[in-house]
């Protein structure tokens, strides 16, 4: 990927490592479906000039919707619920990486390449470091669910890079038609007292609503959307493992979460995976680019 869509995949990171942190936040005010459907119930009437039909195209832009809008965030929201730690939950997250990657060269026939298994190895195994908490292993239902959670994104990733003819906040759209009531229907259906948490929503709540909307929705799933159109998912999922970086910076700052060795060991090693597949991707880049200027000076 060239330099500023690099860049936009940090950012990213850094949107989504946040949205953990702003989870914990939102969670002491809301129930964990109710808070992801008020989520998308404000962003939807923004959006609805963007909500257009595409007729012969709507398939995998409805598919993607469902997959990524309830399907995935109400198990999210809950899986860290259950959890109740938001470092623990975004190295779960990261397990989306290889479903989806391994799902790309099933059903699209996107090669994955030796230097991206390799960087996405050592990333994982960074992972497996911060993963191997009791924290975790005294909530398998949280684990569960946040699984589910990340099979769900999984399959939505693999209909967005199906999608034609969508801009990002047409899609966006969609997401948020979709989300909204059956969220919200979600969570009449399993949770109570929506109504008195509406009326006791403190600046902390509405503070990590806000957040959940510009930072993980906008920036976030908006911007991995604009990815995975101009890029191999098997391109783009390797960089999207430093999420729980930023999630354990926001944890250990904002929620006092405690920063051990392992974690910053972890840390480490989940960013020089990540480097290697930066590196080989400069690297292959400034080939082809070396190529083509001397394939131009040949034929002048």
């Amino acid at each position: 990927m060239p330099l500023p869509h690099i860049l936009l995949a940090i950012l990213i990171n850094v949107g989504w490592g946040g949205n953990f942190v702003a989870i914990r936040y939102g969670l002491q005010d809301m129930s964990p479906i109710f808070f992801s459907a008020l989520r998308f119930a404000i962003l939807l009437p923004f959006l609805l000039p963007w909500l257009k039909w595409r007729s012969g195209r709507m398939k995998p832009v409805l598919l993607a919707a469902a997959l990524g809008g309830p399907m995935h965030f109400s198990t999210v929201f809950l899986g860290t619920a259950l959890l109740g730690h938001a470092s623990s939950a975004a190295f779960l997250t990261q397990l989306a990486v290889p479903i989806t990657m391994l799902l790309a060269f099933l059903f699209l026939g996107e090669r994955i390449g030796k230097w991206r298994i390799i960087g996405m190895a050592v990333s994982f195994v960074g992972v497996a470091v911060l993963s191997f908490d009791p924290h975790i292993f005294g909530h398998l239902d949280g684990v569960a669910v946040l699984l589910w959670s990340q099979c769900a994104y999984a399959c939505c990733a693999i209909f967005m890079r199906k999608v034609q003819g969508f801009s990002m906040l047409e899609m966006q759209a969609w997401m948020a038609a979709l989300s909204a009531p059956g969220l919200m229907a979600l969570s009449f259906l399993f949770e109570s007292g929506q109504g008195a948490e509406l009326q006791g929503l403190t600046a902390t709540g509405m503070g990590a609503l806000a957040y959940s909307i510009l930072g993980a929705s906008i920036l976030g799933h908006g911007g991995a959307y604009f990815l995975y159109q101009r890029h191999p998912v098997t391109a783009v999922m390797p960089y999207l493992l430093l999420s729980p970086v930023f999630a354990t910076i926001g944890g250990v700052w904002l929620l006092g979460e405690e920063l051990t060795l392992r974690m910053i060991i972890g840390g480490l090693i989940i960013s020089t995976g990540v480097a290697i597949v930066v590196y080989r991707e400069r690297r292959r880049l400034a080939a082809e680019l070396g190529t083509v200027q001397l394939r131009e000076t040949e034929a002048a």
